[in-house]
């Protein structure tokens, strides 16, 4: 298993890669509830990551503030990596594992 952690400011991106030898799915790009945002910043930021409505991305954010984490995206490595880049980019707290 190999962990690595990306810091720019405050956010922290943690890719957890669980079989290299794994088909290119079952990623998935995980969100945790911060304190640091405003509701409707973190909404903004998952429409611009992930080109969702805003219905859909103020879901994902309740979801977030009420369970402490919720899933922004799934599917392969690449793209997974990529929107947590742009969320954790602006101080938000990510995961990305498999």
């Amino acid at each position: 298993m190999k962990n690595v952690t990306t810091t720019k400011k405050s956010p922290i991106i943690i890719a957890l890669e669980v079989n290299s030898n794994a088909a290119d799915s079952g990623w998935k790009t995980i969100i945790f509830n911060c304190y640091c945002h405003t509701f409707n910043e973190v909404v903004m930021q998952i429409m611009r990551a992930t080109r969702f409505t805003r219905e859909k991305s103020t879901e994902i954010t309740e979801t977030a503030e009420t369970t402490g984490s919720a899933t922004v995206c799934e599917g392969g490595k690449d793209d997974c990596e990529k929107i947590a880049r742009m969320l954790g980019g602006v101080g938000l707290t990510v995961t990305v594992n498999q």
